[in-house]
């Protein structure tokens, strides 16, 4: 296929970023894939889906999770008894969450998973750098303009569309100017034993996984959106002891019986569509 694809109508765009929001994900950026090829070559990794199109430009879309993402899993937890027999709920959870709203694309499309491994892999924290998600701390994590540090970054969507006509720029970001505290937090859990090391790759239960967290504390940007304790201790260890222990606000179930009364609500905003 040569030529470039039609831009993707605004409104399919809304939808898909709208089907996320209502789920308790985002933010959402939407980039050149072309830009992340280059680097992935580089760096011995795939480039993104091409669908044989040639020039290799097409429409690509990093979502994240934050802080409000825990209590809509948390409700769909205890609705879905699959979902707790998944050996990973919340990378399930959000997988499904994600194919149903790019279902709304109305577009080829295909999801790659921060998760994935291979063939497969992603950089995500400089995909999500080069999508104008964030900026690229010293201690290699994601640093957003509100949240900070606190987002996770789950999955790219590349569809058949034409990519955004400018690159997102954010400028200079607050790691410019900032004396790094991060930086030396790193190195701390980098010193430490073997189970630091392990707990790295998401292994066992114990306390080390801290020391880890201790540099994500370390960054002053977007406290407030610094995840509770139960979502910590899940992300950091995967051990679902956190799950059984974790509780909705206001009094809410496991089971399923949720009230009202959601989790502050901050729309993403909506990345532009292509011209």
């Amino acid at each position: 296929m040569t030529g470039r694809f039609p831009a993707l109508p605004r409104d399919a765009l809304e939808a898909f970023v709208e089907g996320l929001r209502e789920d308790g994900l985002g933010p959402v950026a939407a980039f050149d894939a072309a830009r992340y090829d280059a680097l992935a070559l580089a760096a011995g990794l795939s480039p993104l889906p091409h669908f044989g199109a040639t020039p290799s430009s097409r429409l690509a879309l990093v979502v994240a999770s934050s802080r409000r993402s825990w209590l809509p899993f948390l409700r769909a937890l205890g609705r879905d008894e699959r979902l707790r027999d998944a050996e990973h709920p919340f990378d399930r959870w959000a997988a499904s969450c994600i194919e149903r709203a790019a279902a709304r694309l109305g577009r080829r499309h295909e999801v790659r998973y921060a998760w994935e491994g291979g063939a497969r892999r992603l950089a995500m924290v400089r995909l999500a750098e080069l999508a104008g998600l964030g900026w690229r701390s010293p201690a290699e994590l994601l640093v957003h303009p509100e949240l900070g540090p606190w987002l996770g970054l789950r999955a790219v969507v590349v569809v058949e569309a034409a990519p955004p006509t400018e690159a997102t720029s954010l400028g200079d970001g607050p790691c410019a100017s900032c004396p790094a505290p991060c930086r030396q937090a790193l190195r701390a859990a980098m010193s430490a034993d073997g189970e630091g090391t392990a707990l790295r790759a998401g292994a066992g239960p114990s306390e080390g996984w801290r020391r880890w967290l201790a540099v994500r504390d370390a960054c002053p940007v977007g406290r407030t959106w610094r995840y509770d304790e139960a979502q910590l201790g899940y992300h950091y260890t995967k051990d679902r002891r956190w799950l059984r222990s974790a509780r909705p606000p206001d009094g809410e179930l496991q089971d399923g019986e949720a009230r009202d009364g959601e989790a502050r609500d901050e729309r993403p905003s909506t990345p532009a569509p292509g011209g």
